[in-house]
C-alpha cells in the first residue's frame, strides 16, 4: 500500500468513529454538545489527538449509542492494530467502510462473530464490551460470585459473566449508582471513549518497552537446524459478540505422540533483497502422527532479540511452491495466501513455535518454500525464507473400513471445579468421549482417533466421512477425553481438551460427533457416529436452562431459542417433565403460541410461515434502490432467496409466478437490487430450500423514492487531484481512488460514484454519460478522501487490468466532473 494512502487511511479512522453520516440537506448546528458533559475531558483529549474529529456541525453526540463496527475502529486506533485477517462475514461487504476495521479486529483476536455474521451496525452493549476488554488485556476470568453486588446480575449472559467479573475486578467497568450493571444496555460514544482509554492505559502498562527493528541482526546465511522444537501451547479463539463468547480455560489433557520420521531440511540461499532484513530464524519440518493429512513446522526464534517481539508485532507464515521474490517482499507477501498470522508477544518466553500445515497447503510430499514475515504497525521488521522438504502424514483407508455401532460412549458430564490461577471455580459441563472398548475390541490395532463435532453453534456443516478422511485433524490416543463444543468457528482440527459451560447455542443441545479410528500407520480402520447422551438430572437442567433463555423478544426473532427449549422439554418423559416448574412451562407454552401465531400472521396465512427478515432500503443509490434483507434468526434449511415487488399485499398467485429478479444464494444478509420502480410498493422476499421449495417469506411496504443524477453535458474531465491505487492483502486485491487533493480544491463536490468497465459489460457503454444512468451507490466525499473501487479474492484475478470512471456531483446531484483511469498490476 502506498505511503500516501496509508497516511490517508490513518488520518480518517477517527472520522468513521463517533461520526454519523450527514444527510444531503445538512444538519442543525448544535455546537460543542460535550461541554459540561461528564466525559468532557476525555472527549477533548481525543479531539486534541486528532483521533476524534466530530460532526460537521461541531458536535460529537456523546450520548448517542455506538455500533460494533465503530467500537472496533476505536479500539484499533487506540491500540495500534493494523494487521488484517481474511474475513468473509455475510453482513459486511468488502466495499463497506468497516471491512478493514473488522479484519483488524479479527486479526487482533478480540472479536469473532455470530455464525457467519459480525453485525457491524448493531449497538454494542456493556457485557459485549466486557468480553472485548477481557480479550484485549488477557484478563483471567473473574469470580462470578462477585457479580451478586449487582441487582440485575441475573440478566448477565452466561457467556459474559466471567468477562464482566474480570473487567469489574480490574476496575475497567463499574456498575451504576442504583446498584445495577445493565449488561444489555448499549454503550454510548462517551462511555466507549472512557472505557477504551482505561483499557489502553492498562494494556500499555502491561507491555514491555519495544525497541526499533534495527536492533535485529540480519544474517547473511542462517544455518537451519533439524532439532525438533518444543511446541507453543494452543490458544483459544477470541470473541466479542454476544451469544458467541466464553472463557477458554486450560487444557485438561494433552495426547503424547512420538514423531515417526526424522526432520528433513534443505537450506535455501539468501534471497537477493537488500532493503528488508533477513532474520536469523531456523525452521524444521516434522512429520508427526498427531495430525492427519498435514505436517508440523517448528520455528526457532532464539537467535532474535526479545525487543523484536514488542506490542503489535505479528508473524505471518507462508508455504508456497515457488520461492518468494523482491516483489513479494515489497508487498509483505500479501499477494500470497498466508498459512496463518499470530501475535508474537509470547515468543520471548518460548522461542520455539509450532505451526500446523494442513493438506490444503501441502497437497503432496516434496519441496516447498517456507517463509515468515515479522511486521509491527504496518512496518516490515524482517523476513526469513527456506526451501524445506515436507512429508505430510496422509491417511489411507482400510479395505475393511466399517461403521461401528458400539464401543463408544459420549456423555454430558457436570463437574464442580475449585478455583485455580487458570480456571475460574464453579460448575462446568463437558462432553466426555470414552473409546476404551472401540480401541480394545475392533480388529486392526487401532491406536489413534480423531473427533469432529457436527455442530458449531447453530451451523450444521454436514461433514461426510469421506471429506473428514481427506481433511487435517488432530489425533488422540487417551481412552477417555473431554472435548469442547466451541463457541467460535475454529479450525476443525483444533479441538482443545477443556471444560465447557452448558450455555451453548448448538442445535437443540443434541451435539453429535464423528470419531475415526486409525492404526499406527494412519490407516483409517473404522468410524463411529453418535449423539451426546444426558443423565435424567442433566436433561431436566438442560430443559430449564433452554427455557430460561427465552427473553421475550418478538417471537420470530428468537425462533431458534424457543425451538431449542421446546426440543429439550419434549425429550423428557412425563415424570421428568413434572420436575419443570409451572412458571417455566407457562413461559414455553406462551412462547410457542406466540411463535405460531406470528408465523401465520402474514398475507399468506398459515400456508407459508413468515420469517424474521427485515427489509431496509439503501437510500444512497442512484437510479434505483438496493434492499438489504437481514434475517434475524437462523434458517438452517435456507438455500436461496428471491424478491417480488407488488402493488398490493403479496398473494399465493404472486408466489406461483417466478420472480423477475431471479434467485440468489441465501446468506442471511442479502443485497437485492431494484430498478425501474418508483413510489410505494410491497417488497417481499421468499426463502427457498435446496429443492427450490418456498419455506419462509417476509413482506414489507417500501417507499421506492429513486434519486436520479443530472447529466447536462457540462461535467469536465479532470486529471489532477485524483489518483488510483492498488493494494494486496493475503491473496486478495483491492483498488482505491484517492481524491483528497481534488476535494480540497473543489468543496462543491459533495458526492461521488465509481464504476468499472467490467460492471458495464460493453466497451461502448464505458463513458460518463452512460455511467450516470446505471444503478450506482453514491458516496459522501466528506466521509473519506478515498473509496474502495473493487475487491477480488480469486488469486487468478489479482493481476488483471481494470478501467474506472469516477464522477463527482454537487449538492443537487448534478454531475460536475469526472476522472477516467486505469489500474494494472
Amino acid at each position: 500500500m502506498g505511503r500516501k494512502f496509508r497516511g490517508i487511511m490513518a488520518g480518517v479512522l477517527g472520522i468513521s468513529m463517533l461520526l454519523g453520516s450527514m444527510g444531503a440537506a445538512g444538519a442543525q448546528s448544535s455546537g460543542k454538545d460535550y461541554e459540561g458533559h461528564w466525559a468532557q475531558k476525555t472527549i477533548e483529549s481525543w479531539l486534541e489527538k486528532g483521533d476524534l474529529k466530530g460532526f460537521q456541525d461541531g458536535s460529537v453526540k456523546p450520548n448517542q449509542t455506538i455500533t460494533r463496527a465503530e467500537f472496533m475502529t476505536l479500539v484499533n486506533r487506540s491500540f495500534g492494530f493494523t494487521s488484517e485477517s481474511k474475513i468473509s462475514f455475510t453482513d459486511v461487504a468488502s466495499t463497506n467502510w468497516a471491512y478493514s476495521e473488522i479484519a483488524k479486529a479479527v486479526a487482533a483476536g478480540y472479536i469473532q462473530g455470530y455464525n457467519n455474521d459480525i453485525r457491524p451496525g448493531d449497538p454494542i452493549n456493556r457485557q459485549e464490551a466486557a468480553v472485548v476488554v477481557g480479550k484485549l488485556l488477557k484478563l483471567a476470568g473473574g469470580n462470578i460470585n462477585d457479580l451478586k453486588m449487582f441487582s440485575d446480575a441475573g440478566q448477565i449472559a452466561e457467556w459474559g459473566k466471567a468477562s464482566v467479573a474480570a473487567a469489574v475486578a480490574a476496575g475497567i467497568l463499574k456498575g451504576y449508582p442504583n446498584g445495577t450493571f445493565a449488561p444489555q444496555q448499549a454503550l454510548t460514544r462517551a462511555e466507549s471513549l472512557t472505557l477504551i482509554d482505561s483499557a489502553a492505559a492498562q494494556y500499555t502498562a502491561d507491555q514491555p518497552t519495544a525497541t526499533p527493528a534495527a536492533s535485529a541482526t540480519p544474517s547473511a546465511s542462517p544455518t537451519p537446524t533439524a532439532t525438533a522444537a518444543a511446541a507453543v501451547g494452543g490458544g483459544g479463539g477470541g470473541g466479542g459478540g454476544g451469544g458467541s463468547v466464553t472463557a477458554t480455560p486450560t487444557p485438561t489433557a494433552t495426547p503424547v505422540v512420538t514423531p515417526t520420521a526424522t526432520p528433513v531440511v534443505t537450506p535455501e540461499p539468501t534471497l537477493p533483497v537488500s532493503d528488508i532484513p533477513l532474520l536469523d530464524i531456523h525452521v524444521a519440518s516434522v512429520t508427526n502422527t498427531s495430525v492427519t493429512n498435514g505436517v508440523y513446522l517448528n520455528f526457532d526464534y532464539s537467535a532474535l532479540p526479545a525487543s523484536m517481539f514488542g506490542n503489535g508485532t505479528y508473524a505471518t507464515y507462508y508455504v508456497t511452491t515457488t520461492p518468494i521474490n523482491s516483489r513479494d517482499l515489497k508487498w509483505v507477501l500479501q499477494n500470497r495466501r498466508a498459512l496463518t498470522t499470530s501475535p508474537t508477544y509470547s515468543y520471548p518466553n518460548n522461542s520455539h513455535v509450532k505451526v500446523d500445515v494442513p493438506s490444503a497447503f501441502v497437497p503432496a510430499a516434496g519441496d516447498y518454500y517456507v517463509s515468515v514475515i515479522l511486521n509491527a504497525h504496518d512496518q516490515t521488521l524482517g523476513y526469513y525464507s527456506q526451501k524445506v522438504n515436507l512429508q505430510p502424514a496422509f491417511v489411507s483407508v482400510s479395505k475393511n473400513f466399517v461403521k461401528l455401532e458400539t464401543g463408544v460412549t459420549i456423555k454430558l458430564e457436570k463437574q464442580v471445579v475449585q478455583s485455580t490461577p487458570d480456571i475460574m471455580g464453579g460448575t462446568y459441563y463437558s462432553d466426555v468421549v470414552d473409546v476404551t472398548y472401540a480401541l480394545k475390541d475392533q480388529p486392526g490395532n487401532a491406536v489413534y482417533y480423531s473427533i469432529t463435532p457436527k455442530y458449531y453453534m447453530d451451523v450444521d456443516y454436514k461433514w461426510a466421512v469421506g471429506d473428514l478422511l481427506k481433511s487435517s485433524h488432530s489425533l488422540y490416543s487417551d481412552k477417555i477425553i473431554r472435548v469442547t463444543d466451541h463457541y467460535y468457528p475454529k479450525s476443525i482440527s483444533d479441538i482443545p481438551l477443556v471444560y465447557e459451560t452448558l450455555g451453548n447455542n448448538k442445535t437443540y443441545n443434541e451435539q453429535e460427533y464423528t470419531i475415526i479410528f486409525y492404526n499406527k500407520d494412519l490407516q483409517a480402520l473404522s468410524y463411529y457416529q453418535g449423539k451426546v447422551t444426558q443423565s435424567d438430572e442433566l436433561a431436566v437442567e438442560t430443559a430449564e436452562k433452554k427455557i430460561d433463555e427465552i427473553s421475550g423478544k418478538p417471537a420470530l426473532e428468537e425462533e431458534s431459542v424457543i425451538m431449542r427449549a421446546s426440543r429439550a422439554y419434549s425429550l423428557l418423559n412425563d415424570s421428568l417433565k413434572a420436575q419443570i416448574s409451572q412458571s417455566r412451562r407457562t413461559t414455553l407454552e406462551n412462547a410457542l403460541s406466540q411463535l405460531e401465531m406470528k408465523k401465520s400472521s402474514g398475507p399468506l396465512g398459515s400456508s407459508l410461515p413468515l420469517a424474521s427478515t427485515k427489509l431496509t432500503p439503501q437510500r444512497t443509490t442512484f437510479n434505483g434502490l438496493i434492499l438489504t434483507a437481514y434475517t434475524v434468526d437462523t434458517i438452517s434449511e435456507a438455500e436461496s432467496i428471491s424478491l417480488y415487488i407488488t402493488d398490493s399485499p403479496f398473494t399465493a398467485a404472486d408466489l406461483a409466478v417466478p420472480s423477475v429478479y431471479g434467485k440468489q444464494k441465501f446468506r442471511g444478509y442479502d443485497s437485492l437490487s431494484v430498478t425501474g420502480v418508483q413510489g410505494n410498493h410491497y417488497a417481499t422476499v421468499v426463502i427457498y430450500d435446496k429443492n427450490g421449495q418456498p419455506i419462509r417469506y417476509a413482506t414489507q411496504l417500501i417507499d421506492f423514492t429513486v434519486t436520479a443524477p443530472v447529466w447536462d453535458g457540462s461535467a469536465v474531465q479532470i486529471q489532477d487531484g485524483v489518483s488510483l491505487e492498488r493494494d494486496y492483502s493475503n491473496g486478495s486485491r483491492a483498488d482505491y481512488v484517492i481524491f483528497e487533493d481534488y476535494k480540497k480544491a473543489h468543496p462543491e463536490a459533495v458526492y461521488a460514484t465509481t464504476t468499472s468497465r467490467s460492471e458495464l459489460g460493453t466497451v461502448q457503454d464505458f463513458n460518463p454519460e452512460n455511467v450516470v444512468k446505471h444503478l450506482n451507490a453514491y458516496n459522501f466525499t466528506s466521509s473519506y478522501p478515498f473509496i474502495r473501487l473493487s475487491y477480488e479474492t480469486e488469486e487468478a484475478l489479482t493481476g488483471l487490468t481494470e478501467d474506472y470512471i469516477i464522477i463527482f456531483y454537487d449538492q443537487n446531484f448534478k454531475a460536475i466532473s469526472y476522472y477516467i483511469g486505469t489500474l494494472a498490476d
